[in-house]
């Protein structure tokens, strides 16, 4: 019989953290798993370490790398079960991850369902709650999730059908792939926020998702797209505005205490002001950046401690 969820993991280079990635799949008090798995063309031995967890695991992969939405949706069309659970190779699963969610999921009646996690260093000490940084929603989301994304992509399960059907992901993005479909999922169908922290999302200075220009650049584009999008309601079509000019100030911020370019940082500012048709947005966004700036800043010192020490 096929397994009831496919753990879904693409992987290029994943020492030093691809073990405990995988340690935390075997380590799930829910067995009925597989783990499917695209090696990107390491150079180190991911690709064998994966394979040890056979027979549970099957190793796919290229010499090359191809894009990771690309990867994902191979993984996708490979995955034998019901549910596709997302693991990235430098996060972690706690060990109720599974049991815990898809139970929720089950008596809810959900499709797809995320969780928040704990947010940690390269060495694995705490920095915060995703869930600080952005609170979670359950329900119609699209112009919460518009404003921002507050779903960690190894945090997900969904029915792989219910993947499928929203076109899986989208190979013009390179790092907000995950975004993009969590929107087109949103006008479809509910979402549910399980309760607890199940996960943990890695911060070092490596991360995809650290290289903020590259990924608020591909935000800026999906954000175009949702606004310009005739066949959606006119409030979420304004969301996407709105959106717009919440990025601006994001990237104003992160350019100043991240990048440290004070004068590129505050012309984002100023466009984000400018773009801000509303009072409410200016005030959303201040309220947010307070609440969160504990553990954006924590997060910004270990990425960049990652970077000078790589």
């Amino acid at each position: 019989m096929p397994p009831r969820v496919s753990v879904v993991m693409v992987c290029r280079d994943g020492f030093p953290y691809l073990l405990e990635a995988l340690g935390g799949v075997l380590a799930q008090t829910f067995a009925d798993w597989e783990l499917v798995f695209w090696d990107n063309g390491s150079k180190d031995d991911s690709r064998e370490a994966a394979a040890r967890l056979s027979p549970h695991a099957r190793v796919f992969g290229s010499t090359d790398p191809i894009p990771l939405a690309e990867a994902r949706n191979r993984l996708t069309d490979a995955a034998r079960g019901r549910y596709l659970a997302f693991l990235d190779a430098d996060d972690l699963w706690y060990p109720e991850k599974l049991e815990h969610q898809l139970a929720r999921m089950t008596a809810e009646g959900s499709t797809w369902s995320y969780t928040d996690c704990r947010i940690v260093s390269a060495n694995g000490a705490p920095l915060g709650r995703f869930a600080r940084r952005v609170p979670q929603q359950s329900g119609q989301v699209t112009r919460a999730l518009l404003r921002e994304n507050f779903i960690p992509l190894s945090t997900v399960v969904i029915e792989r059908e219910t993947l499928l059907e929203a076109g899986g992901f989208d190979a013009t993005f390179r790092v907000a792939n995950d975004y993009d479909l969590w929107l087109r999922l949103s006008v479809r169908t509910a979402v549910l926020a399980c309760p607890g922290v199940l996960s943990a999302y890695r911060v070092h200075g490596s991360n995809l998702t650290g290289r903020y220009r590259v990924t608020y650049g591909e935000n800026r584009l999906i954000y175009r797209r949702w606004a310009l999008a005739e066949e959606q309601p006119a409030p979420v079509r304004e969301a996407a505005r709105e959106a717009q000019a919440l990025l601006s100030l994001r990237w104003g911020l992160r350019e100043i205490f991240e990048g440290r370019n004070f004068r590129r940082g505050f012309r984002r500012l100023r466009v984000g002001v400018r773009r801000a048709k509303r009072l409410r947005t200016l005030i959303h966004f201040a309220f947010r950046a307070v609440a969160s700036s504990g553990v954006r800043l924590r997060m910004a010192r270990e990425r960049n401690r990652g970077r000078k020490t790589s």
